[in-house]
This record gives C-alpha cells, structure tokens and sequence, in this order.
C-alpha cells in the first residue's frame, strides 16, 4: 500500500509476486512484439531493511519476439492502434507499450532496462535480485 511519499515492504513484496506473471501473461500474448527475459528488483528494497521504500526500483530486459518482418508487421499494427499522436509519439508509445503492461497501473513501480545494473557496477545477490528469468 502507497504511504505518503512511499510504500510499504509488505506491499512492495506482493507486488514482486505479481510481476512474474504479469511478464508470463505478456510473453504469451501475441499481440505484443517484445519479449520480457529477466527482471531484477534493487535499489532501496534491497539495500535496506526500512519498512518504507521510496519506490519499488525494477530492471527489464526485453528482447524482440518475432524476426525481423514479423516485428516490423507487429510494430505497425500496435503503432496504428493507438488513437491520438504523431507518429514518432506513437511509436515511443508501442516501444514502451510492454513497460506499461508490466506496470500494470502499480503507480509505486520504477522500471529501467536491465542494463542500468551493469552501467551502475550492482553484484548480483547483494545489490539486486532477479525475480523473473524467462530461460529458466
């Protein structure tokens, strides 16, 4: 549950139950046109024991699903089913569109592509822990 500037570990933790299936159900539809491979959780959530967290800090790596004119096909469709916008706009959106599912409407969720923990030096098992690995 959100609290002032912040939520709470409890809800922080249930929240970190969905996301796993929320990245299976999106990996299962069709519709879109990226693939959810591994996520991590870091940031205050591990770092600390406080049972108040600014946020809950994930890291996604999304790769493509499709080849390369399957994707370009899928791409398109999601890009021209969004309503309003230029172009560019809509396709920021569709590039971001699989973010937004696995947010889910969670206002307490901070994602960044997976990379971030490299870029930043984070060790696996002290700095982050993977909750979701899609190869195993």
């Amino acid at each position: 549950m959100k609290k002032g500037n912040g939520v709470t570990r409890k809800y922080a933790e249930k929240v970190l139950l969905e996301i796993p299936k929320i990245a299976d159900s999106i990996n299962k539809d069709a519709k879109h046109f990226q693939l959810i491979t591994k996520i991590a959780v870091y940031g205050s959530y591990i770092s600390t024991n406080k049972e108040i967290l600014g946020d809950l800090d994930l890291a996604v790596e999304v790769k493509n699903k499709y080849e390369e004119n399957e994707h370009s096909s899928k791409l398109f469709q999601l890009i021209n089913s969004f309503n309003s916008g230029s172009y560019i706009e809509r396709l920021f959106k569709a590039n971001d569109y699989v973010y937004k599912c696995l947010v889910n409407g969670k206002k307490c969720l901070h994602i960044n592509p997976y990379n971030v923990l490299e870029i930043s030096g984070l060790s696996e098992d002290i700095d982050y822990k993977i909750i979701y690995d899609f190869d195993n």
